[in-house]
């Protein structure tokens, strides 16, 4: 599945327009001139770049507040808190943020695949992306009393998610 990222900075400028007033899933990764960042993780770097997870019952409305926490207009959005304190704008400009998404029929299958998306990340990785702080360990404690497939409970990842977080590994 080949996805389609689009510059934050970018979207902004056209007022958010084209962003659907839906549930989704979306993501948020570093890239220069249309390629990815590579991020140090703990388990190596993950190469495509990733920042953040996150999940929604209206994409434009939560997107325009993911921009304006980047830009730091108002603190509408966890990642813009921690974008100023860590001073990340030394490092990261505008330019630079990218977002893709995935329309879903609910906020809670929404909610499901950034739950997935986040535990398959944290199985690459060994650590959640590096602005999703706000991951409580209650969720990791409930994703591990699961196996793909095996509960009604579990989700499994949707096309989307599997083409921006990379190839699933089955454990033994």
């Amino acid at each position: 599945m080949e996805i389609e990222w689009f510059k934050l900075q970018d979207l902004a400028t056209q007022k958010f327009k084209g962003i659907p007033q839906a549930p989704g899933i979306y993501f948020v990764r570093c890239s220069k001139d249309g390629t990815p960042v590579s991020v140090p993780r703990l388990a190596g770097s993950d190469n495509r770049g990733i920042l953040y997870v996150g999940s929604t019952v209206n994409l434009r409305r939560r997107i325009s507040e993911l921009w304006k926490g980047i830009s730091g207009i108002i603190e509408a959005h966890t990642i813009g808190k921690s974008i100023v304190f860590c001073r990340v704008s030394e490092i990261i400009s505008m330019d630079d943020y990218e977002i893709s998404w995935e329309e879903l029929e609910t906020g809670e299958i929404a909610k499901g695949q950034e739950w997935v998306a986040l535990k398959l990340y944290a199985n690459q990785h060994k650590e959640p992306p590096p602005f999703n702080l706000m991951i409580y360990r209650k969720m990791f404690a409930v994703w591990g009393m699961f196996k793909w497939g095996e509960s009604r409970w579990a989700y499994e990842p949707d096309e989307f998610v599997k083409s921006v977080i990379g190839p699933i590994e089955k454990r033994q």
